[in-house]
């Protein structure tokens, strides 16, 4: 493990027992047994803690590769769902990746749905909250376009999820990804959408269609603004 995540655990295992006891005695549990499914409950109660706290930037979020390296290294007879989830970038990843961004954008709409997850039982109520959710990641992305609103392709593979590992299950699953650090990126079509944001607010003799090359002469090409 990297040097921050072993800090990070000196740091919950040293501090004064209070408000932090049962953060301590299931990450404990998980170092010191080793048992799935101890890390499992460990990462629930950061989930938990992420949601209520004032001030998110205050816990530290575990990284994708930081879970698949615990998950590779506690005791199970049987790969858990969160370790397979992981293992893929589309789907019910991309769902999760959703939530946690709708958190950045708007904590009260990200607190509000990850609320809705944790009372889930049924498939129908799971897809009933994660259809409030990504209405709520829509009206968001109209705004913020680095925002993540999941594709029909990632629809099938989560609802492939739900019938491999229960409504309720999942829910959890997804509670647990939106409380990830991800990676920054951004993909060609925010790009564009920006680069053309920013040419339409150049004055008009500056400005260019930014889908056609400027020809080798320097002179505006057909289609210039």
């Amino acid at each position: 493990m990297g040097h921050s995540v072993l800090l990070y655990w000196k740091t919950v295992l040293s501090e004064p027992q209070g408000e932090q006891a049962l953060e301590q005695e299931e990450l404990g549990d998980a170092l010191l047994s080793r048992r799935l499914s101890a890390w499992n409950a460990h990462l629930q109660q950061t989930a938990r803690v992420l949601v209520s706290a004032s001030n998110q930037q205050s816990v530290r979020r575990y990284r994708i590769d930081e879970l698949q390296e615990m998950n590779i290294a506690m005791e199970s007879s049987h790969a858990s769902p969160l370790s397979t989830i992981l293992e893929r970038d589309e789907g019910t990843l991309r769902f999760g990746h959703a939530l946690r961004l709708l958190q950045q954008y708007s904590v009260a709409d990200g607190r509000d749905s990850i609320e809705e997850l944790e009372s889930v039982s049924t498939r129908d109520q799971l897809l009933t909250v994660l259809g409030h959710a990504m209405q709520r990641c829509s009206l968001a992305f109209a705004k913020s376009p680095f925002l993540i609103v999941p594709s029909d392709e990632d629809v099938k593979d989560l609802l492939d999820d739900i019938d491999l590992y229960g409504a309720q299950t999942l829910a959890r699953v997804l509670i647990l990804l939106a409380s990830l650090h991800y990676p920054k990126s951004v993909d060609v079509r925010t790009l564009w959408r920006l680069l053309e944001s920013l040419i339409l607010a150049l004055p008009l003799h500056q400005q260019t269609d930014p889908h056609v090359e400027r020809e080798d002469d320097g002179e505006h090409p057909e289609g210039a603004r």
